[in-house]
């Protein structure tokens, strides 16, 4: 019973590495440089959000609490999700042709 669940465990692990190296391999990416690219990316983000708190509560005379800060992220988020959501739309549209019929000669 235990081994099953190792197993099935391990299959949805195995899984999900094959599609991150899929998603690497269409976006360019060797597993490695991918992992580079994370370990790198990832600390830069969080310093870069860590130094804009730091900078908001040293050098603002306006004070958030914990609500507007939640309301803050919450936006953030939602404005990145609309414009990444959007963009890949364009590149979607724009790899299957579907912008090939609205351009004039």
């Amino acid at each position: 019973m235990i081994l099953d669940q190792y197993r099935n465990r391990h299959r949805s692990v195995a899984q999900a590495l094959d599609s991150v190296a899929a998603l690497t391999r269409r976006a360019g990416l060797s597993g490695r440089q991918a992992i580079v690219s994370a370990c790198v990316l990832v600390p830069v983000v969080v310093a870069a959000v860590a130094t804009s708190i730091w900078l908001w509560d040293q050098f603002s005379d306006a004070s958030l609490d914990r609500h507007g800060r939640i309301a803050l992220a919450i936006g953030v988020i939602a404005s990145l999700g609309l414009g990444i959501g959007l963009m890949g739309l364009v590149f979607y549209s724009s790899n299957h042709g579907y912008d090939e019929g609205t351009r004039r000669p």
